[in-house]
């Protein structure tokens, strides 16, 4: 099996990764394809249609990733999901050779909160991605800092969301780190 090429892509890739994660951006989705019958990732399209416009992106006879932005501030915040797509007529030999991928996707986009594999358009559905990502953090989970608590430290284990203290152009970008310490 032929490892994943995410480098030669790398500048539309990660341009792609930062405007779904900029919360200001009108772009909440994002396709992926391999190039050809390489294994180099690129972008395939974005916009702005949310769910139900990237889930009409997916083909049939490709495998595929949409990463995608769901949920605003009125819900708890924005929070992102990576669809891994292999639809109905992707070859198995592909489908398991890029199965194999998947480690170095997550490992690339390790701002999305859920993976998703899919395969049919009835598994991308804003509900579905929703009910997911409510499992892994739900809209309503705040962390909060104490100023009472600074002798106290906590560890917290998974992939919680929380509002890095760093902030590029005047918007908070957000993080799950696998281990978080909150004082």
């Amino acid at each position: 099996m032929r490892a994943i090429n995410l480098d030669t892509y790398s500048l539309s890739l990660l341009t792609a990764k930062e405007d779904i994660l900029n919360p200001r951006s009108s772009t909440n989705w994002a396709l992926f394809t391999y190039d050809g019958a390489t294994n180099n990732l690129k972008l395939s399209d974005s916009g702005a249609g949310g769910v139900v416009e990237l889930s009409e992106k997916f083909l049939i006879a490709k495998p595929q990733y949409g990463l995608c932005r769901v949920g605003s501030a009125e819900v708890g915040g924005p929070r992102i999901a990576m669809i891994c797509w292999a639809g109905p007529n992707v070859d198995e030999n592909r489908r398991t050779e890029c199965a194999s991928h998947v480690p170095a996707i997550k490992t690339f986009f390790k701002e999305a909160y859920v993976f998703i594999s899919a395969e049919s358009k009835e598994d991308v559905t804003e509900e579905k991605i929703c009910a997911e990502l409510n499992k892994v953090c739900p809209p309503t989970e705040h962390v909060r800092r104490s100023s009472r608590s600074k002798d106290k430290e906590t560890v917290v284990s998974g992939p919680l969301a929380i509002p890095s203290l760093s902030t590029r152009g005047g918007a908070n970008t957000w993080t799950h780190p696998g281990t978080v310490l909150l004082y």
